[in-house]
């Protein structure tokens, strides 16, 4: 699946070695976005069942370290080459279609507060340093509202 999905132009995809020194590790999602400069992850699971497979994928944003996308595909291993071009062939369509909706939010937003360039690039840093305006104000009632919402 790496395979297909780094064929897609604009698309950086981790390398499968670098991504499987995370494997079975519990990680700062936010902290992995860092270290690896990415926005997105791309996360799942296989389970097999005799001749079935079932695969879960999620697709995350790293700075929110929220899934903004899951589901879950079910095939058969002899049709397993299927399923993958069918699993990446979604994401894709997801997450283009996120990458889109950001940079639309992020040119409204730069044009609503009057901000261009180096201005705007600095805001938004301090921004995703600090989470939202609302992030914030949840974050003030308690530790316990904004794990809930978390969740």
């Amino acid at each position: 699946m790496t395979t297909d999905l780094a064929r897609t132009p604009a698309t950086l995809v981790v390398g499968r070695d670098t991504a499987l020194t995370y494997k079975k590790k519990v990680i700062n999602l936010q902290q992995l976005g860092t270290d690896l400069r990415v926005r997105w992850a791309v996360r799942g699971a296989v389970r097999r069942n005799g001749d079935q497979v079932r695969v879960n994928v999620s697709l995350t944003d790293l700075q929110t370290a929220r899934d903004i996308w899951s589901d879950r595909f079910d095939g058969d291993l002899a049709n397993l080459a299927v399923l993958q071009d069918t699993i990446a062939a979604r994401l894709l369509c997801v997450a283009h279609l996120h990458l889109r909706q950001y940079e639309e939010a992020l040119q409204q937003c730069s044009r609503s507060l009057n901000m261009t360039g180096t201005e705007f690039e600095a805001y938004m840093s301090l921004i995703s340093a600090y989470g939202w305006p609302g992030q914030m104000q949840q974050a003030r009632g308690g530790s316990e509202t904004a794990a809930q919402n978390t969740s």
